[in-house]
């Protein structure tokens, strides 16, 4: 754990900056000719890594890089692979508040009745928003995002 604080804080200093040399790496920085290269290159799409395991689509929506997130769904990427505690690319999509990229994956069969570890949906999340360092969004209501969860629930 104090590697990882150690690593953290570098990173946050701006001691040590993300590089686009991995697929993970292009996808959180949003270049994505660098991420279809990886794709065509066998890249795997799905492959959990980073401290939460997560796969380079819940990478990209962490950095609210949508064009990543598009470039991965296009070449197969499964938009219901599940990170840490059943956390899906959706939940995580709805509860940052990002109502495109929501779309986008509901577009590429992301399952909106899917229940995270906790039994909570990805409606669940754009309701009462996530803690993360990153994008605060706890205990405001995703307005965008549950917009886009309502459609495919009157449908």
């Amino acid at each position: 754990m104090r590697r990882f604080a150690a690593l953290a804080i570098l990173v946050l200093t701006g001691c040590i900056h993300e590089t686009d040399d991995t697929l993970i790496g292009a996808a959180r920085l949003g270049h994505v000719d660098k991420v279809k290269a990886f794709i065509q290159q066998g890249a795997d799409l799905n492959a959990g890594a980073g401290v939460n395991g997560w796969p380079p689509l819940m990478h990209a929506i962490h950095k609210n890089q949508r064009g990543s997130v598009i470039a991965l769904l296009e070449a197969g990427a499964d938009p219901n692979r599940t990170g840490a505690n059943g956390l899906t690319p959706l939940m995580m999509a709805a509860g940052y508040g990002y109502g495109d990229i929501v779309r986008d994956l509901l577009s590429h069969g992301a399952d909106p009745k899917r229940k995270d570890g906790k039994g909570l949906t990805a409606r669940d999340y754009a309701k009462s928003g996530v803690m993360d360092i990153d994008r605060f969004t706890y205990g405001r209501e995703q307005t965008e995002a549950l917009k886009e969860l309502q459609k495919v629930n009157s449908q």
